[in-house]
């Protein structure tokens, strides 16, 4: 089991990575400023879609896993995906509002990436110690 767990979660990995090279590849083009914000939404839609999909289903199977494992560490698995597409789906918001600020596209207003992003993960870390709390008890109950 751990090792099916292992491969999935290196799979899901390697897909984050391929999405994020994709935004970078396109970042670092030289394109004329529409194209390039119409390609990098594109890319950064895509991440933050697929990413949270990932996300998603590194939850169900880690829990699988920790449920067949009897070892809670699993549970950290879900919360570092998660972590880290917040941050590069904030990094890439970020990106596109400055690219759009310094290419007269901007319209007014202001970025409000990091503070979502914080707030998904501080309520990613609530769920994943109420999940840890809920398996430990199962776990206990199974003992006794």
């Amino acid at each position: 089991m751990k090792k099916l767990t292992l491969f999935i979660m290196l799979t899901m990995i390697a897909i984050l990575v391929y999405m994020a090279c994709s935004y970078y590849y396109i970042q670092i083009s030289n394109r004329n400023p529409n194209d390039k914000i119409k390609l990098l939404t594109i890319a950064a839609d895509n991440f933050m879609e697929y990413g949270f999909m990932i996300c998603a289903i590194s939850w169900l199977i880690v829990n699988i896993a920790a449920v067949v494992t009897k070892q809670l560490a699993w549970l950290l698995v879900p919360f570092i995906f998660t972590v880290i597409v917040t941050f590069l789906m904030s990094y890439h918001e970020e990106d596109m509002f400055l690219f759009k600020k310094t290419n007269g596209m901007w319209k007014g207003g202001f970025s409000m990436s990091y503070f979502v992003g914080v707030g998904i993960v501080i309520i990613t870390a609530i769920t994943i110690l109420i999940n840890y709390i809920i398996l430990r008890s199962s776990f206990k109950k199974q003992i006794k």
